[in-house]
């Protein structure tokens, strides 16, 4: 019961802080459900919390110091938005049946990392909706460069034959394209260079959280 008032006085807390915001118009965003009472209890000192609005296509990276909120102290939330592509399907492919949004690209297959070495495919899908954790960084070279490892996996199904696995290796990182593999994108090199400098810069919990919520709609 503690906890699930805990949790409760975060989302007040990071509604109002950002809600009076002028400079963030999509303030409203922060109403959203957060840290579910299990993730929020792992939560310790300065965190980060990156959101996902799939919907408006863009991420809020929100910092707050739990242990104000755990002393009753009025916590202060640091929060700022930038544009982000989740978007799998590339524009050549784009068409009535596959819009743009699509969750799932299925006009190209392509190897599944099923760890089966039978040469499986499937179909690139958007990050999964829902709450993960952030686990480090990593170099991914050519035009991406360093990007935010998450833990998020989602089961998929294979593109050559019946059957399903589980899929991972989704990340946070820039892109010069319109689209990714199911990562998130973040088109402007300046944009995502502000993302790993928070990271750094925060030494606690980190989680990324993917919502298909509209704007000011929960």
């Amino acid at each position: 019961m503690k906890r699930l008032f805990q949790a409760g006085f975060i989302l007040l807390a990071l509604a109002g802080t950002l809600g009076a915001a002028e400079v963030d118009p999509f303030a409203s965003l922060a109403a959203l459900p957060v840290l579910e009472e299990t993730e929020l209890a792992s939560v310790s000192g300065e965190s980060i919390l990156f959101r996902i609005f799939r919907a408006t296509q863009k991420m809020v990276v929100t910092t707050f110091d739990r242990s104000q909120v755990l002393s009753s102290a009025t916590p202060k939330f640091t929060s700022y938005t930038v544009p982000v592509t989740t978007a799998v399907v590339r524009n050549q492919s784009v068409s009535e049946s596959l819009p743009k949004t699509a969750m799932t690209d299925t006009s190209r297959a392509s190897p599944a990392q099923d760890g089966t070495g039978q040469g499986n495919t499937y179909h690139h899908t958007q990050f999964p909706s829902g709450t993960a954790g952030v686990t480090g960084t990593k170099n991914l070279g050519g035009d991406f460069g360093v990007a935010i490892k998450t833990n998020a996996t989602q089961t998929l199904p294979y593109a050559n034959k019946a059957g399903s696995f589980v899929d991972g290796g989704y990340y946070i990182h820039y892109t010069p394209y319109a689209n990714t593999y199911g990562c998130v994108g973040v088109p402007s090199k300046q944009d995502m260079n502000q993302v790993l400098n928070t990271y750094n810069t925060v030494g606690g919990d980190r989680n990324v959280q993917m919502t298909n919520t509209p704007t000011g709609k929960r």
